[in-house]
């Protein structure tokens, strides 16, 4: 019997591999899965806990994508102002 991520024969999923590769994998996992405690949930709520995280991240990355380079030139255009006393002309 081959083991899968929806497997209930648990002895299966933790078993460690013989390949290199598929050791390194399977104990990132592990470790993964044992540190926030996603070995409890059934595979479809693993996959569902693990997609909100992604869209979260994906949409994280993109803010930091798009707002910071603004927020520094505010940030660096305030500073220059507290520092100096005068505005700087706008960049754009």
């Amino acid at each position: 019997a081959s083991a899968s991520l929806f497997s209930t024969d648990l002895g299966l999923l933790y078993k460690p591999p013989r390949s290199p590769l598929r050791r390194f994998i399977w104990r990132w996992r592990i470790w993964f899965e044992s540190t926030f405690a996603l070995s409890m949930f059934e595979g479809w709520e693993k996959i569902l806990i693990l997609a909100l995280i992604a869209i979260f991240w994906g949409l994280l990355i993109t803010g930091i994508y798009r707002y910071l380079p603004y927020h520094l030139q505010f940030l660096y255009r305030r500073t220059v102002y507290y520092l100096s006393g005068t505005e700087q002309k706008d960049w754009t």
